[in-house]
C-alpha cells in the first residue's frame, strides 16, 4: 500500500548544535503533523559533533514521517536546497534549529494558503524566553499582503518562519548556495523572498503562523558582532540586485543611506559598502570574499553560523 504524499514539509537545517536541535525536535507536536498531513525533513549541514546522531535517533523514533538529509558543504542556502530536494510536500515550510514551532504551526500554514491566493508567506517570530534580547523578532499582529514585483526590504519576513508553494521553487529555483549563515554572506532568506516577489509571486504576512525563537542572548552588547554581520550581508543583498540591473534596489539603498546620515550614524552603511564590495569581488572574479571578519567581528564558520 503506497503512502500518500504529505501536504506540507517542515525543513529544519542544523550544524554542530546537538543540544539546541534536540530541544527543537522535542518541541514538535505529533498531532500537528498527523492532522496536517505533514512530514519533517532535517538537514545536517556537515556537523562534526553529536548533531547527526541526535537527528537520526529522532527520525527513527518519531511518531510521524521524518527523514535526515546531508549537505556536507557549510551554508544555509545549500542546506535548504538539500531539504527541498528531499521534501515531498506541496508546501515547503522552514524554521531554524533554535526555534520552536507553535503546536498548530503546520495547520496554521495550511489554513493560510487555503484562505488566500498566495504563493508564499511568513508569520510571527516571538521570543521563547523574554529575558533574551529582542533580536530577529517579528511581532506584528495585523496580517499584511506582500504584493508581487516590488522591492522587499530584508526583514519583511524572516527565514525562521516562512512557507512556500512548491511552484515557487519550480519557477525561480532554489536558494542561492553562496548566501546564508555558514558562508561569508548571511541573508539567503531575504534574497529568496526578493526573487519570488520579482518573479511575480504573491505573498503575505500571517500572524497566526507562530514560532518561538530561543537564541539565548541576554546582553545587547553581545549582539553587536551579529548586527555588523547583518550590515555586511545587507550590502551583498543590495549589490546582487543592483548588479542584476534592478534600479529600484539602488534607489532604496540610497534612501537607506540617507536615513542613516540623518541619524548621524553612517557606520552600518559603511559596513554595507564593505559587504557589497566583497560580494562583487567574489562574483566578478570568482575569488573568496575579502576578510569579512575584519569588518564585522563575526565569523560564519562556527556553531553560530547556522542561526
Amino acid at each position: 500500500m503506497s503512502r500518500s504524499r504529505p501536504r506540507i514539509s517542515l525543513i529544519i537545517c542544523t550544524r554542530n548544535r546537538a543540544a539546541s536541535m534536540r530541544r527543537c525536535l522535542e518541541w514538535l507536536n505529533p498531532i500537528d503533523f498527523r492532522e496536517a498531513g505533514g512530514e519533517l525533513v532535517i538537514v545536517d549541514n556537515g556537523s562534526t559533533d553529536e548533531t547527526h546522531r541526535v537527528c537520526e535517533a529522532f527520525a527513527h523514533s518519531a511518531a510521524f514521517a521524518a527523514a535526515v538529509a546531508l549537505e556536507p558543504t557549510p551554508g544555509l542556502g545549500r542546506a535548504r536546497n538539500a531539504g527541498i530536494a528531499h521534501a515531498q510536500g506541496e508546501l515547503l515550510a522552514f524554521t531554524d534549529d533554535d526555534c520552536y514551532p507553535a503546536p498548530d504551526f503546520l495547520r496554521a500554514a495550511l489554513a493560510a494558503f487555503d484562505d488566500r491566493p498566495i504563493d508564499y508567506c511568513g508569520g510571527r517570530v516571538l521570543l521563547y524566553d523574554e529575558r533574551d534580547a529582542r533580536y530577529t523578532i517579528l511581532d506584528r499582529r495585523e496580517p499584511r499582503k506582500v504584493p508581487p514585483g516590488g522591492f522587499r526590504r530584508p526583514g519583511t519576513l524572516l527565514g525562521s518562519n516562512m512557507v512556500f508553494r512548491r511552484r515557487v521553487v519550480e519557477a525561480i529555483g532554489g536558494f542561492d548556495p553562496e548566501l546564508g549563515p555558514g558562508t561569508p554572506f548571511r541573508g539567503d532568506d531575504a534574497d529568496y523572498l526578493a526573487r519570488a516577489s520579482l518573479a511575480g509571486m504573491k505573498g503575505a504576512y500571517v500572524p497566526e503562523i507562530v514560532v518561538f525563537h530561543h537564541h539565548g542572548r541576554r546582553v545587547q552588547k553581545g549582539l553587536a558582532p551579529l548586527r555588523r554581520a547583518d550590515d555586511f550581508a545587507r550590502g551583498a543583498f543590495y549589490a546582487k540586485f543592483v548588479f542584476l540591473g534592478y534600479g529600484k534596489f539602488a534607489r532604496e539603498w540610497a534612501g537607506h543611506a540617507w536615513r542613516g546620515l540623518r541619524r548621524g550614524d553612517l557606520r552600518p552603511f559603511v559596513r554595507e559598502l564593505h559587504g557589497a564590495a566583497a560580494y562583487v569581488w567574489s562574483r566578478r572574479f570568482r575569488m573568496p570574499p575579502l576578510r569579512m571578519d575584519v569588518w564585522t567581528g563575526f565569523s560564519n564558520t562556527g556553531p553560530e553560523a547556522i542561526r
